[in-house]
């Protein structure tokens, strides 16, 4: 039973391998022409963002497949793990030759564009060569994948794929996001507001609010200086001084 339609994983992995025909048939289209000293008006920004696309996007394809993908399958279809391992130890070979492409694209703009475009042929017609073999093969393993992997595997993977990309589209389309807050690497860098509540940690008390004195109640001014008026009267008395006896 053929249940690739349903595997988003096997489905956006198949995307990329067609936007990477794309993307290859483009290039060389670009370099024969830069080649033959009869450019386009947009040959090198063709190159350019060729060579964007295999930093971008082919790099992280390797990984959803070395990293997820194979494991998976070789776990479900033991039988195929010598297969999966030759598939990846041909990914480095694929990575140098993009590197050598995006050293001559750099040479692109300068004088001897038509030797650099020359160099640049011939490498993006190994790289063609490879691609082409590699990807076949691939898409063949992705049809046995579609009936050997579970609902769980194809979730797993597109969970893992999701951390190694932004929201971007692997087939070629490039919305733009929305900005994203910067993640702290600490739990002090966080801003407080967006931290999570830790649901162990016990609500803090309220401190009451400190009583307040009563102020103190000032007597009457008047009734003041009558107390200090009887309270000289009252000292001025003398006592009588007794008589002398003769």
């Amino acid at each position: 039973m053929d249940t690739s339609h349903v595997l988003a994983s096997l489905a956006q992995l198949e995307r990329c391998h067609r936007r990477h025909d794309d993307v290859m048939e483009g290039l060389l289209a670009a370099a024969r022409r830069l080649a033959a000293g009869r450019p386009d008006t947009g040959d090198v920004d063709t190159v350019h963002d060729a060579v964007a696309y295999f930093k971008r996007s082919i790099t992280r394809h390797f990984l959803d497949e070395e990293g997820s993908l194979f494991p998976r399958l070789s776990t479900r279809r033991p039988e195929l793990a010598e297969q999966l391992a030759s598939l990846s130890a041909e990914h480095p070979s694929q990575v140098a030759l993009q590197n050598q492409i995006g050293e001559l694209a750099a040479k692109l703009d300068g004088d001897s564009r038509q030797g650099a475009g020359k160099s640049l042929l011939e490498v993006a017609e190994r790289l063609e060569v490879a691609h082409r073999t590699h990807v076949a093969r691939e898409d063949h393993l992705f049809s046995l994948a579609a009936e050997a992997l579970t609902a769980d595997d194809d979730a797993g993977i597109i969970a893992e794929m999701e951390t190694r990309r932004d929201r971007r589209n692997e087939d070629g389309h490039h919305g733009q996001p929305a900005p994203r807050r910067p993640r702290a690497d600490t739990l002090a860098g966080t801003p407080k507001a967006i931290r999570a509540p830790d649901p162990k940690a016990k609500p803090k008390k309220q401190a009451k609010p400190a009583a307040k004195k009563p102020a103190a109640v000032k007597k009457p001014a008047a009734k003041a200086a009558s107390k200090r008026s009887a309270a000289k009267k009252s000292s001025s008395k003398k006592k009588p001084a007794s008589k002398k006896r003769r």
